[in-house]
C-alpha cells in the first residue's frame, strides 16, 4: 500500500456483494474484449464451418480482440461508468446491481402477561411466551424456561 501511494495509486476497497456492479474491469473493459473476442470467433466460424478453435486461432481471435477491448478509453471509462472516478457515490448506489438496505421495525406482540408493569412470576409465563414461534426461538424460550426454574 506505501509502494502505491508513493506512486499515486490509491486503493480503493469495495463493499461486499457489490463487488461485480463496482469493478472498473468488469463495467469498461472486459465487456468490450468480450464483444471484440465474439466478433473474432463469428469470423473464424464464417471462414470454417466445422473446424473447433484451435491453440493458434485461439491466440489470433485473441490478440485481436485485445487490441480492440484493452485501450486506454475503455479503462478510463470503466472507472468512468460506475462512478468510481470522479467519485460519484451517488451513481454508484444507483447501480441496477445494488440494493437499498433494508430496514426491519421489530415490534414486540403484546402477550396476555406482558402489559406496562407486568412481570414474569413463573417458568409457565416465560414458556407460554413462546406460542406461534418459530422453533428456533422456542429452543431459545425453553432454555430460559429452563435457567427461571433453577
Amino acid at each position: 500500500m506505501a509502494t502505491c501511494f508513493l506512486n499515486n495509486v490509491y486503493c480503493c476497497y469495495l463493499p461486499s456483494y457489490c463487488s461485480y456492479s463496482l469493478q472498473p474491469l468488469d463495467n469498461g473493459v472486459f465487456n468490450a474484449f468480450k464483444a471484440a473476442y465474439r466478433k473474432e470467433l463469428e469470423k473464424l466460424a464464417i471462414l470454417t464451418d466445422s473446424i473447433p478453435v484451435d491453440k493458434v486461432n485461439f491466440i489470433r481471435a485473441y490478440t485481436k480482440a485485445r487490441e480492440i477491448g484493452m485501450i486506454k478509453k475503455n479503462i478510463l471509462s470503466g472507472w468512468k461508468v460506475i462512478g468510481n472516478w470522479p467519485i460519484s457515490r451517488s451513481k454508484a448506489l444507483k447501480h441496477p446491481e445494488i440494493q437499498e438496505d433494508r430496514t426491519i421495525k421489530i415490534t414486540p406482540e403484546p402477550g396476555p402477561y406482558l402489559g406496562s408493569d407486568d412481570i414474569l412470576y413463573t417458568s409457565r409465563q416465560i414458556r407460554d411466551l413462546s406460542k406461534n414461534k418459530t422453533p428456533v426461538i422456542r429452543r431459545r424460550y425453553a432454555v430460559i424456561t429452563k435457567g427461571f426454574k433453577t
